[in-house]
């Protein structure tokens, strides 16, 4: 799989220094730009091995009211074909007819455009012919508009695109895509977008850790902890950082996108390789990535004694297995480098690059929460989220307490032991209640040993309120 980097002709330098080979330019800024040769346009950073493509920007012009002239472009294209490994049709947004009519006449004078379908426009019959007559079709207006903001919406016609696809076996290219969910699920043959000018755009630096990408602001202190993966990127956390460090991030995100495209190859090498007819059907499952000859034999597999026990080995210390009794002990004693530290309601950012951060549930599963052992976190915060806690118990002891009365008894053990470790956390926690004196207004805070007393006194004075 191809990922170019679009907005080529404003950042020639920066992709040209980091070694990035695909790049696509958009004749619509190149006409700007009143670029004649793109040859001459890299001047002495042209390399024999580049491999461009050239859109058309129609959606660029579409948004600016400025249509780009056919004619221009076609012979813009006569003249650069050479330098061009890819270069798209003029695309009419919103007109599927003019769209067809141009590839008409591009063709008919010569060239040879990728051909581009709008996938919002649901012309399912075009795209059929188009699959049927070229072997490579654009697939456009995936990020553009609203339609496409439900991910099951986009799925779904994707699925039906690619079902076109398996029939011709045409590879297809995604406009202004690089999500990583789209093409790890999707094999696109390749795809393009500006996400990797985000650090200059927004100041949001990409990462690519435990195949999955992670987004910071660069000033987001938690950035710190990834200073390692940045250095191996050849740069110095120091220079990411700075509010001044626009071509700093830039080369990060190139280097991460690189990374990402490595990553996609691997996992669709199955597909792209020279055998696509027989492993065609997995065009239909992308998601599928066992190679056949495994089918059907990983339950064979794990009857290997050998297997089983290092199967047995691992989820002995693994930290999900309650069974072990070991969940607790093994938790990481640092936040920094815990596998929920995300996710974490207690989580709090080191005060410092360089501070660690002790795990708030570490000693504490032992015990209940208390604020005073979770080193500088805010005690309201702790509070706020121990109260939460107690909240759902308490609904979920209310719900079985319901459903325990309906059924005619409460001989629930369950229901009995979480009522009272509810109890026994609420009896620990002083003051819990407030009430205001009717005399002076001012606000009393009563603990559970208080209402307690209250209680026994009550029974103690045969009152049944």
């Amino acid at each position: 799989m191809k990922i170019y980097f679009a907005s080529a002709e404003s950042h020639l330098n920066t992709l040209a220094s980091n070694g990035v080979k695909r790049m696509l330019f958009s004749y619509f800024m190149l006409e700007q730009r009143q670029v004649r040769n793109i040859r001459n346009f890299f001047g002495n950073k042209w390399s024999d091995d580049l491999d461009i493509f050239l859109d058309s920007g129609a959606f660029s012009a579409y948004t600016q009211g400025t249509p780009v002239d056919l004619h221009k472009y076609m012979n813009f294209l006569s003249f650069n074909k050479d330098y061009l490994s890819v270069y798209a049709l003029l695309d009419v947004i919103g007109d599927s007819a003019k769209t067809m009519e141009n590839l008409r006449v591009m063709e008919e004078a010569g060239l040879k455009p990728l051909a581009v379908y709008q996938l919002a426009s649901e012309s399912w019959d075009d795209l059929e012919e188009l699959c049927k007559t070229h072997d490579y079709v654009a697939l456009g207006g995936i990020v553009a508009g609203k339609k496409f903001k439900d991910k099951d919406v986009l799925r779904k016609h994707l699925d039906r695109a690619f079902d076109v696809a398996t029939k011709y076996k045409t590879k297809f290219h995604a406009f202004g895509v690089t999500s990583l969910d789209i093409l790890v699920n999707f094999p696109f043959y390749s795809a393009d977008s500006t996400t990797w000018l985000s650090g200059e755009i927004s100041g949001t630096v990409l990462l690519f850790i435990n195949d999955k990408i992670k987004s910071f602001h660069y000033k987001e202190k938690e950035l710190y902890r990834y200073h390692e993966y940045i250095e191996e990127c050849g740069l110095k956390y120091e220079d990411v950082v700075n509010p001044k460090g626009l071509q700093a991030r830039d080369t990060l995100n190139i280097k991460t996108m690189l990374k990402v495209e490595q990553f996609i190859n691997e996992r669709q090498k199955p597909y792209w390789d020279d055998s696509r007819e027989t492993n065609s059907e997995k065009l239909k499952n992308p998601g599928d990535r066992l190679p056949p000859e495994t089918k059907g034999k990983i339950q064979e597999i794990l009857k290997n004694p050998e297997v089983e026990a290092k199967r047995l080995a691992r989820l002995r210390e693994s930290l999900t297995n309650f069974r072990t009794g070991k969940y607790a002990e093994n938790l990481p004693y640092y936040c920094n480098n815990c596998y929920v530290k995300d996710k974490c309601p207690f989580y709090q950012e080191p005060k410092s690059p360089d501070d660690k951060v002790l795990c708030a549930l570490r000693e504490e599963f032992k015990r209940w929460f208390s604020p005073d052992d979770f080193d500088y976190r805010e005690e309201n915060a702790v509070n706020k989220v121990r109260n939460r806690i107690i909240d759902i118990l308490l609904q979920r002891a209310a719900f079985n307490l319901w459903a325990e009365l309906l059924d005619g008894g409460i001989q629930d053990r369950s229901l009995t032991n979480l009522l009272t470790a509810v109890l026994d956390r609420l009896e620990i926690k002083q003051p819990l209640i407030q009430q205001i004196n009717k005399d002076s207004g001012d606000i009393v805070l009563v603990s559970a040993d208080d209402i307690k007393k209250a209680l026994e006194g009550i029974k103690k004075n045969g009152n049944n309120n």
